[in-house]
C-alpha cells in the first residue's frame, strides 16, 4: 500500500460505508476505520490510537492530520442565553480540547524530532471563524480558538505545516438538518448561501491539489470559494 489513511468517528455504522468508498477509488490506500469518541477520548486514547495505525506504516514520507471533527452547537440560541455551563463545557470538549489533546500525540509521534517525515496540520474551518452570524456563537468561537490554536502551534513548530481550509457551504444532510431548527436570521443567511452550495467531491479535490503542490505558507487560510474560481 501506497498510503494509510485512519477515519474515526463515534459508531461504526458510517466508518465501514466510508471505507468501501475510499478503498473503492483508491486501490493504493489501506483504510483503517476506527470507533472513536472525540467528546470523550483522552491523550492516551490518541496515543494508542496512533500506535495502532503506526503498525500499517512503519515510516511515512509524509504525516497529515485533518481536523474535521466538529458539531455546530444549538443553534436555535442566541449568544445571551447561554446560561448552562455544562453545555458550554461540553461544547468545547469536543470542539477545541480534543483538537489540543489529539494535535499534541500526533506531534509528539510525527513532530518536529521526526527526520524522515514531512509534517502537515488541516484544520477544516469556516467562514463563521472569522464572520459573526446571529446563532453560532458557540461555532464562532470553536472555529476561531481552533485557528488561533494551531496559528500559535505552527510558530512554536517551523518544520510542521498547517493549512486552515474553508470548504464552502457543503451539500450535507447535516447541514441542512442543522439549519432547519436556526434562529430566523440564521435561516435567511443559510438560504442565500445554498444558491453556492458546493458537492463534497469537488472541495475534496481542491483541498488535495493544495496540499499536493505544498505551496502554503505555515497558518495559510484557503476559501475554496477562491480557489474554484482561480484560472
Amino acid at each position: 500500500m501506497d498510503s494509510v489513511i485512519v477515519i474515526t468517528a463515534r459508531t461504526a455504522s458510517g466508518l465501514e460505508e466510508t471505507k468501501r468508498m475510499i478503498e473503492a477509488s483508491a486501490k493504493d490506500v489501506e483504510v483503517i476505520a476506527e470507533t472513536l469518541d472525540h467528546s470523550t477520548a483522552s491523550y492516551h486514547d490518541y496515543e494508542r490510537l496512533l500506535s495502532r495505525a503506526a503498525k500499517h506504516i512503519a515510516d511515512p514520507e509524509e504525516a497529515v492530520l485533518v481536523h474535521n471533527a466538529a458539531t455546530r452547537g444549538d443553534l436555535s440560541k442566541y449568544a445571551a442565553s447561554y446560561d448552562d455551563a455544562q453545555m458550554i463545557g461540553d461544547y468545547f470538549r469536543l470542539n477545541l480540547t480534543s483538537i489540543m489533546l489529539l494535535t499534541s500525540s500526533f506531534l509528539k509521534r510525527y513532530g518536529t524530532d521526526t527526520e524522515t517525515t514531512r509534517t502537515v496540520i488541516v484544520n477544516v474551518t469556516s467562514i463563521a471563524g472569522r464572520t459573526a452570524f446571529p446563532g453560532v456563537g458557540l461555532y464562532s468561537s470553536g472555529k476561531a480558538a481552533r485557528e488561533m490554536y494551531l496559528n500559535v502551534l505552527a510558530v512554536e513548530n517551523p518544520t510542521v505545516k498547517v493549512l486552515h481550509y474553508h470548504p464552502g457551504i457543503v451539500k450535507t444532510a447535516m447541514h441542512a438538518a442543522a439549519v432547519e431548527n436556526a434562529v430566523p436570521e440564521l435561516q435567511a443567511i443559510a438560504r442565500d448561501f445554498d444558491a453556492t452550495a458546493v458537492t463534497t467531491e469537488a472541495t475534496a479535490a481542491i483541498l488535495v491539489d493544495v496540499l499536493r503542490n505544498r505551496e502554503f505558507q505555515s497558518g495559510t487560510y484557503v476559501d475554496y470559494s477562491e480557489r474554484a474560481a482561480a484560472p
